[in-house]
């Protein structure tokens, strides 16, 4: 579940790289901020450094630098208006693949709530572990035989105190 949980935030899962959880080591409030610092850097490369540059070119009387800063300013936000449907489907992509993540940890979840009872029913935690398992989560077999043996000392109702 840990795994699970560490690859959706560091977008491992997605195949990509979060930054801001990277460099804050997984931390809530170092994240958060590093979010908010790198969204201000790439809103001020991305659209106030090349407009910048060229008001400084014009202001020291360099107008043909100005009008070619200017016109690759403009190509890159022709670039930006006919790729923003590309980034619409990319994201949501990564919205669907992020809820059927939450599905099987929520599933996991569940698993989880289920052994760590005071009285489980290995036969149904088999049946569950095989659901999670048809939804491509990975089990170790080892948990399969301690289950095993659980349900031939009692199908229906297993104690765990004392």
């Amino acid at each position: 579940m840990l795994r699970l949980v560490d690859g959706v935030k560091s977008g491992t899962v997605f195949g990509t790289i979060d930054w801001p959880y990277l460099l804050s080591r997984g931390r809530y409030l170092p994240a958060l901020w590093w979010r908010l610092g790198l969204a201000v850097m790439t809103f001020t490369l991305n659209w106030l450094l090349l407009p910048g540059l060229a008001a400084a070119a014009y202001f020291y009387g360099h107008v043909v630098a100005a009008k070619w800063i200017l016109g690759i300013f403009g190509i890159f936000v022709v670039l930006k208006v006919v790729f923003l449907p590309t980034r619409f489907i990319k994201y949501r992509a990564r919205k669907r693949k992020t809820a059927e993540y939450q599905e099987k940890l929520n599933q996991l979840m569940q698993i989880h709530d289920s052994a760590c009872a005071q009285i489980l029913n290995p036969t149904r935690l088999r049946e569950k572990l095989i659901e999670a398992e048809a939804g491509k989560t990975l089990v170790h077999p080892a948990v399969y035989s301690i289950l095993d043996r659980a349900i031939v000392r009692d199908p229906a109702v297993f104690t765990t105190s004392g």
